[in-house]
């Protein structure tokens, strides 16, 4: 993900496709690092020289935004899972 960020010519449409499918990849262990990872590239992509560095920011984030809806939901199931 990092490295597609520094192509100055990746359409951002790209670089989010590949941040959703990770996250979407993940496991329970590890899908609040996988968003917490996101979020370190939606700041790392406003020192770019992308000059839609501030919009792919957002963007960025939006997608955060909308995983994050399910934390509580996955955080359940993996309390579930270890007091089985």
């Amino acid at each position: 993900m990092f490295e597609s960020l520094k192509d100055e010519q990746r359409p951002s449409n790209e670089i989010l496709a590949i941040c959703i499918e990770w996250i979407q990849k993940g496991t329970l262990i590890d899908f609040n690092a996988r968003l917490d990872s996101v979020r370190l590239l939606a700041n790392c992509a406003t020192v770019t020289r992308r000059s839609d560095r501030n919009a792919l920011k957002r963007r960025l984030l939006s997608v955060v935004a909308y995983f994050e809806q399910y934390t509580k939901v996955i955080a359940l199931i993996w309390f579930k899972l270890i007091s089985e």
